[in-house]
């Protein structure tokens, strides 16, 4: 019976620290995470646009990571203090805000004006009724 060679203890695998990068597009959350797993930037964005789609968890999921994972150090042309994006944030998340609004009153309001409607004649002919001296 022949025996495998060298099965001693191996060295676990050594992973990347998960830190945000300074120069990023807007938080730096898919290229920690794809560092640190190993996977490809673009498979960490879509996992967490198909969570968004999915009950909205990718969007939590992601500001989750962006509040609690710290900056990498500064590095080559780095900025020294501060982060650099690629993409204005707080258009972003205005558009982003506008969208949703303007989303929520086109669904709600579809659904509200047909039940406001047969409830404001109920009220008109109770409230006419109300009235002492009509008839």
């Amino acid at each position: 019976m022949s025996t495998s060679a060298s099965a001693g203890p191996q060295a676990p695998l050594r992973r990347p620290a998960l830190e945000r990068p300074r120069s990023c597009v807007i938080g730096g959350v898919s290229v920690a995470l794809a560092d640190h797993l190993g996977w490809p930037v673009t498979a960490v964005r879509w996992a967490f646009v198909g969570l968004t789609f999915l009950g909205g968890g990718g969007v939590l999921l992601y500001l989750w990571f962006w509040a609690l994972t710290p900056l990498r150090a500064p590095s080559g042309d780095d900025p020294a203090e501060g982060v650099r994006r690629r993409v204005n944030v707080p258009w972003v998340l205005a558009g982003a805000g506008a969208v949703s609004g303007i989303a929520a009153v086109v669904l709600a309001g579809g659904e509200r004006s047909a039940r406001d409607s047969a409830r404001s004649s109920h009220r008109r002919r109770c409230w006419w009724s109300r009235w002492p001296g009509s008839s």
